[in-house]
């Protein structure tokens, strides 16, 4: 529901952040940062090992400088960070979500993460996880329900009415008037699915399909036949109290809607190509050979 529209929200996370007492230094008194007398200030350290007759050396990170290659004296460090030149901080991130966003999107935040001596500080990745909703699944840009229905309503037509995910009241109808819906029937209201992302007003489109629900022991009761005696009276459960605040959509064949969208495809007006005279015709093949 929150990826219909944009919005923002608020993400705390606790970061390693520069010391603010030493600067990052990991020493507030001059001249008290030297090189490490094990490696001599390079951050490494050579190991070797006797393996018999041979000699076999190794390099690791030196254990007392932690590879930085400088070491301060336990007195001069600084009392903020104890000389590790960082120290843990809450950071809160405000999280702007676009509308059409998809499950698996990412929001990046550039040098928002932790920082380390002598390191360049990296990003915070923000993943968008989209939760499951109790009426609507998500295909792409497309939506697709569910809708039970009587068979009195599969033969004699119907309208129902829908909350959609930004709270507008839909009405659907049924069209044609008369028109039977058989179990797993599935018919589509043009642009009324997620919004595209990057585009301002389009959309994808909500499907529906219908669960044709058949009467107990295959038996009508005395009511549904009534009914099915009238089906030239169609039955509506919209009350006419609750159409004055829904908006009136229309079901449309499937088939139908990809038809329109190939039809609007083939008729956008292709590339003119320029007429070529005789003799520049010439100088390609001339070119080409």
């Amino acid at each position: 529901r929150d990826l219909h529209y944009p919005l923002r929200r608020q993400r705390q996370m606790c970061i390693r952040d520069r010391c603010e007492t030493c600067k990052g230094v990991g020493t507030t008194v001059p001249n008290a940062v030297h090189d490490c007398s094990t490696c001599r200030g390079t951050g490494f350290r050579v190991i070797t090992q006797s393996m018999g007759a041979f000699i076999q050396q190794s390099q690791a990170v030196c254990d007392v400088c932690g590879g930085q290659g400088k070491t301060i004296k336990p007195s001069d460090r600084c009392g903020t960070c104890k000389g590790q030149k960082v120290v843990k901080k809450n950071k809160r991130l405000e999280v702007k979500i676009e509308k059409g966003m998809k499950d698996g999107d990412h929001v990046v935040f550039e040098h928002e993460a932790h920082e380390e001596p002598g390191a360049t500080t990296g990003n915070v990745i923000i993943q968008i996880r989209q939760k499951k909703h109790p009426q609507f699944v998500r295909r792409g840009n497309d939506l697709l329900m569910e809708k039970n229905l009587t068979l009195v309503d599969a033969l004699g037509g119907f309208s129902f009415k829908v909350t959609h995910l930004d709270g507008r009241e839909l009405c659907v109808e049924s069209n044609p008037k008369g028109k039977i819906i058989k179990p797993g029937d599935q018919k589509v209201i043009p642009g009324e699915g997620m919004p595209k992302s990057g585009r301002s007003s389009a959309k994808g489109d909500l499907y529906v399909k219908f669960n044709v629900q058949f009467p107990d022991m295959h038996i009508l009761s005395s009511t549904e036949m009534k009914k099915l005696d009238k089906l030239g009276t169609r039955k509506t459960e919209v009350s006419a109290e609750e159409r004055k605040t829904a908006e009136s959509v229309v079901l449309v064949d499937v088939a139908a809607r990809h038809h329109k969208e190939e039809s609007e495809f083939q008729e956008q007006p292709k590339p003119r190509r320029e007429k070529r005279t005789a003799e520049q015709e010439h100088t390609t093949q001339c070119a080409q050979m």
